[in-house]
């Protein structure tokens, strides 16, 4: 049986999977508008003549059009949220309308390119070789037939692939997030937020960190949930003053408003979970992340996506994986 990692990326790409792009002429409203309709995180950027110029996602743009009004808080080195008021907020949709897509990807491409670097590999390569990158902090990647995007590949594609398939993870299946090395004394602090931090601080933290979720813990270290770059897609576009909420009231706002009940947004695991059922749990969830809680809850680490790619590209195959 051929090894997984050996498979091309085009075995793992949805056949019929549509491509979501926008133009660099479009308005930041615009943006933000495809991203709803489409209920998707980021876009693809294309010039006028088609070709990939890039990546932006909700945090991108909210990033985008803080800059201004943080500019203050920069340089103090304060918290934004001490410089802004609730009106500075409210006015980010009308800023929006005066942006393009390109000066965001612009300010991007200077800011986060680790974070959401656009990324292009052609339909023959390997499985390992994506997974390479993908172990780098790479989220996603463009696959194509020549010239031409025809696909999307991430993390969460490699790990659904898997799960439809769980005999190419042989003996890895069973092994616990403690044989994985998934502690805290190995992965180091999870790098978590208060519940009571600001909402509009905690994101510029993320995104200062190139990250796209920060856990969230009480006063005692006990987990409450995560903050996700995915929750400012549920934010009214025109009620962008709840980002001076403290997180815990934001989670618990923004979240209603937008009757998100589907989902639930404080998953964990245990250390004696098996990368099975981690896998399992972050697909049915939803998540990019799973919390690593002790029996009375508190925050040991965070294991993510990224984390399995590792396992699966670093971990000696002695079965057909």
């Amino acid at each position: 049986m051929e090894r997984f990692v050996e498979f091309k990326v085009k075995d793992l790409v949805e056949k019929e999977q549509k491509v979501i792009c926008v133009t660099e002429l479009a308005s930041v409203e615009e943006v933000i508008s495809t991203l709803s309709k489409n209920h998707i995180h980021g876009v693809v950027v294309m010039d006028v003549s088609s070709n990939l110029l890039g990546f932006i996602d909700y945090l991108d743009i909210l990033a985008f059009l803080l800059e201004d009004i943080s500019k203050q808080a920069v340089s103090s080195g304060g918290a934004i949220s001490d410089n802004i008021k609730s009106d500075d907020l409210n006015q980010l949709m009308k800023r929006a309308s005066r942006f393009k897509a390109a000066n965001i990807l612009s300010a991007g491409l200077l800011n986060r390119a680790s974070t959401n670097p656009t990324v292009v590999i052609q339909e023959d390569v390997t499985v390992k070789d994506a997974l390479e990158l993908f172990a780098k902090g790479v989220h996603r990647l463009c696959v194509a037939r020549g010239n031409s995007v025809f696909g999307m590949l991430t993390q969460t594609s490699i790990v659904s692939w898997l799960l439809a398939r769980p005999e190419r993870l042989g003996v890895l299946r069973g092994k616990t997030a403690r044989d994985l090395g998934w502690t805290r004394e190995v992965k180091g602090d999870p790098n978590a937020v208060l519940c009571t931090s600001i909402v509009v601080d905690a994101y510029m933290q993320l995104r200062r960190g190139f990250r796209t979720s920060l856990p969230v813990v009480d006063q005692n270290g006990i987990f409450v949930g995560v903050l996700s770059a995915t929750d400012i897609k549920l934010l009214d576009l025109n009620n962008f003053a709840l980002l001076q909420e403290d997180v815990r009231s934001f989670l618990r706002d923004v979240r209603a408003k937008a009757h998100s009940v589907t989902k639930n947004y404080r998953v964990t695991c245990s250390l004696d979970n098996t990368l099975g059922d981690i896998m399992e749990k972050m697909s049915r969830e939803r998540v990019h992340a799973i919390a690593v809680v002790d029996p009375l809850g508190h925050l040991d680490a965070i294991i993510t996506l990224t984390d399995i790619v590792k396992v699966l590209l670093l971990m000696p195959y002695s079965t057909d994986i």
